[in-house]
């Protein structure tokens, strides 16, 4: 195995590497979102800790694979390209150049399926505090007009009038 060949399977091996934490990513906000619709603290904090860890594995992965492809570019001697999976894309043989294309591909479609979770549980999140923001408000400040017992039949003004104005006919 040649050095590129090394250097490619470096980056192949990171790339793999994040598919992986991206899946665990997903698995666990799929279960976060299960725990959301549940109402189970416990649980939700265990899963955002494990997600927690998933993401900054990703970060990590991330930083290596910059550097895995500014290696490349610089073993290749193509310092004028830009230093990104696409600039490295545009100087790579065909078969190297399927291989990590189908990474970036799929890599793509889990990073859609994360934003697409994250929007929903989002989404719920919001919902959820709109529902209970309005239930308190209710209790907090019922309606003028609500069907409730009031005390003797009478309304009781909502502010204070005078004594002057506050007379009985």
């Amino acid at each position: 195995m040649n050095d590129l060949q090394s250097h490619l399977q470096s980056l192949y091996q990171g790339m793999e590497k994040a598919i992986f934490h991206y899946q665990g990513l997903i698995e666990e906000m799929k279960k976060e979102s299960e725990y959301l619709k549940q109402g189970s603290h416990e649980s939700l904090i265990r899963s955002a800790h494990s997600i927690e860890i998933h993401t900054t594995e990703i970060q990590k992965v991330n930083a290596s694979t910059g550097r895995a492809i500014e290696e490349i570019l610089n073993f290749l001697g193509k310092d004028e390209v830009e230093k990104s999976i696409s600039g490295l894309m545009s100087v790579l043989p065909p078969a190297d150049y399927r291989k990590l294309k189908a990474y970036q591909r799929i890599l793509g479609s889990l990073k859609e399926r994360v934003r697409q979770i994250n929007e929903w549980n989002k989404s719920f999140i919001q919902e959820s505090l709109n529902y209970w923001k309005d239930l308190v408000s209710l209790l907090i400040f019922p309606l003028d007009d609500s069907p409730v017992y009031i005390p003797n039949g009478h309304k009781k003004p909502l502010t204070n009038q005078p004594y002057a104005l506050n007379w009985k006919v």
